[in-house]
């Protein structure tokens, strides 16, 4: 994922299950160094790709096991190796390491499951002037895309195959001159839904000591074609860092912003339809600064979101930071952590934890690689605090101006790998024995869940932070709450459970309303929901009925269902006097009258229907005159009903409500 400072790299993966075993650590804490992707193997191993010193150095990867103890550690260096690295892994258990390649280009280093060299390649375009954050994906029909970026380059995106062959290769520019010099930080790239890549990172210029240089977002499709570019910014310093796809197919994009906002440096999230176009963006702040370097997405779309917060330029300088914004940009919470100076990468553990890596200080070394594991919540059980960020929403500048260059080289290059004898510091874990508390986290409004302490003898429950309020007294308790609520266990210890609940906006086809004979009438559900379901069994958005009861269940991007119903009728529209049809009183415990006047004939037939369709009672009515008056009573349960009157010709269907 993006390094805020140093590193930059991206890796996403599913999760389920939850798992206690949180700790932060340093490793190899004697040398200059920074981390810069962090990759879970499958909760029980971890892989941290690194860079080496400052200026001409050298990659490490390290693999530790789940309590960040080192198993073992290598380092590739061949004198012109710099910058920070990412890595990837393959279908074929290898991984592939991405650097930068001194005085130009980038370096790519493949590498097998226990770190040995399969092979390694250079790209290079003659004046790039050096390539410093990386980031690397597997492409899903084979292969990698690698972007870059650096303070002295441009960004960069290379097609290679699963040999290193080079596919196609662009170099991008902005709005540059030859008295100006470009500024590229961190980088991003994914792949989307449709196969085309997402790439986020920085451009501009400096110019009269000004640093406007601005965040930029490109599309290219699988040919390397540029679809679109967006620069977004202002007239301070802005950079993007992360991208991701949004569970509704939009396009989600992090950074940090001198230009807006309420700190000198604030986080910004941006969303964006697939052609570009900016459906909202916020800044996050609190007066000093607030670093964005990476981003994961939760199943329910909610984003977790990794970085830096404090002021680099006094005593206490920058601690690590990881905050969760929901799939609205609303914010939720931050946390600050002591012993970490930056977080660079974040990504998520099978067991629905956070994996993170970055740099601190340790043994008097203020670039130490760290490695650490938060629960769900973002704390480690030790070294937390929480604090709260100002939301703004902002409607940045964005332009789209840009150029494009392809004379990329590729050429063998050859590596050194030293096997390293690594040592850990561990600065707190979590204790096994401990109590803790396991159950879904997040749940729609009006269902349940179910909550379980371990560790515990002693068990009494709460939603309140006063023990005297008592929902429970056994190991496991179910809840149901209609707001996001943190429950409270109270026994040899306390521990609490944050409960997310999710609540959709109200939705509505309309009333029931009556159509002439041989007409049609639109239902639409709104466009902004993830799936449809129609009592027709169709599933689009909108749907042209012609008669009798319609049934939608629509489904949001966080898996939450809402249901609503419409009666349509049918007139043959034919008589000038229509008939007059009342039902009262309504809402009613289920006798009611029914008044008819303004009709004629001497017959007709009511029927009662329930909101799923089904007929509960048909009846024949006699009709006496003018005004006819009829007491129903029915014995039914209580909800929503539809009572359809049939005089002749002419239909029509009254909703009544049973309490």
């Amino acid at each position: 994922m993006r390094g805020v400072v140093f590193i930059s790299c991206l890796v996403l993966f599913t999760f389920c299950g939850y798992s206690q075993n949180t700790f932060l650590g340093y490793l190899n804490n004697t040398e200059q160094e920074n981390g810069s992707t962090v990759f879970v193997e499958d909760d029980t191993t971890y892989l941290i790709c690194s860079s080496i010193g400052f200026g001409v150095g050298g990659m490490a990867l390290t693999k530790t096991d789940k309590f960040g103890a080192i198993i073992w550690r290598k380092e590739y260096s061949s004198g012109i190796v710099s910058g920070a690295p990412s890595i990837t892994k393959s279908v074929n258990n290898s991984y592939l390491l991405v650097g930068s390649s001194q005085p130009v280009g980038i370096l790519a280093i493949n590498v097998s499951s226990t770190g040995a060299i399969n092979w390694s390649k250079r790209y290079e375009y003659l004046w790039n002037g050096g390539q410093h954050f990386m980031d690397v994906i597997e492409v899903s029909n084979g292969g990698y895309l690698i972007a870059a970026s650096s303070p002295l380059a441009r960004p960069t995106v290379i097609r290679i195959d699963q040999f290193g062959g080079l596919l196609w290769g662009n170099l991008l520019t902005g709005a540059t001159s030859s008295s100006s010099q470009g500024i590229n930080h961190q980088c991003s790239v994914i792949e989307t839904s449709t196969g085309d890549f997402l790439i986020g990172t920085v451009t501009g210029l400096i110019a009269s000591g000004q640093n406007n240089y601005s965040g930029t977002l490109f599309k290219v499709n699988p040919s390397g074609n540029i679809e679109w570019v967006n620069n977004i910014g202002g007239s301070n310093a802005d950079a993007m860092t992360e991208v991701v796809e949004a569970l509704d197919g939009n396009y989600v994009l992090l950074g940090q912003t001198e230009s807006y906002g309420s700190g000198a440096y604030d986080v910004i999230l941006s969303k964006f339809a697939k052609n570009g176009d900016l459906i909202w963006s916020k800044t996050y702040g609190v007066g000093n600064d607030q670093i964005a370097s990476s981003m994961v997405q939760l199943g329910n779309g909610d984003l977790i979101i990794a970085g830096a917060t404090g002021n680099l330029f006094t005593s206490s300088g920058y601690y690590g930071m990881v905050m969760k914004v929901n799939s609205s940009g609303n914010f939720q919470w931050a946390n600050k952590i002591a012993n970490a100076m930056y977080v660079n990468d974040i990504t998520i553990s099978p067991d629905n934890s956070f994996v993170i890596s970055g740099s601190g200080y340790a043994n008097g070394n203020w670039s130490a690689v760290y490695i650490g594991k938060m629960d769900s919540t973002g704390s480690f059980g030790c070294d937390l605090d929480l604090f709260v960020l100002n939301e703004v929403n902002i409607t940045p500048t964005i332009a789209h101006n840009y150029s494009v260059l392809s004379n990329f080289t590729e050429a063998s290059h050859i590596n050194n790998v030293n096997d390293i004898i690594g040592t850990e510091n561990i600065m707190c874990s979590w204790d096994p024995n401990a109590p803790y508390i396991t159950g879904d986290d997040t749940i729609c409004v009006g269902d349940s869940v179910t909550l379980l302490v371990h560790n515990e003898s002693i068990n009494s429950w709460s939603s309140s932070t006063s023990p005297s309020i008592v929902l429970g007294t056994d190991s496991t308790i179910t809840v149901s709450p209609s707001q996001t609520t943190t429950y409270w266990h109270y026994g040899t210890d306390t521990t609490s459970f944050v409960l997310n609940v999710i609540s959709m906006n109200s939705f509505s086809l309309g009333a029931d309303t009556i159509v002439c004979e041989g007409q049609t009438f639109n239902l639409n559900a709104g466009n902004q929901y993830a799936d449809y379901l129609w009592s027709t069994g169709d599933t689009t958005e909108t749907l042209v009925a012609v008669s009798g009861l319609y049934i939608v269940t629509i489904t949001d991007f966080s898996g939450c269902s809402i249901s609503d119903s419409i009666f349509i009728s049918v007139d043959q529209c034919t008589s000038i006097n229509e008939p007059i049809i009342t039902l009262y009183p309504n809402p009613n415990n289920g006798q009611f009258n029914l008044s008819i006047s303004g009709y004629q004939e001497d017959e007709g037939v009511i029927e009662i229907i329930d909101v799923a369709g089904k007929l509960v009672i048909r009846k024949q009515i006699n009709l006496n005159g003018d005004n006819d008056s009829y007491l129903l009573t029915l014995n039914v349960l209580s909800g929503a009903y539809f009572m359809r009157v049939t005089l002749g010709n002419h239909t029509e269907v009254l909703r009544f409500i049973v309490i």
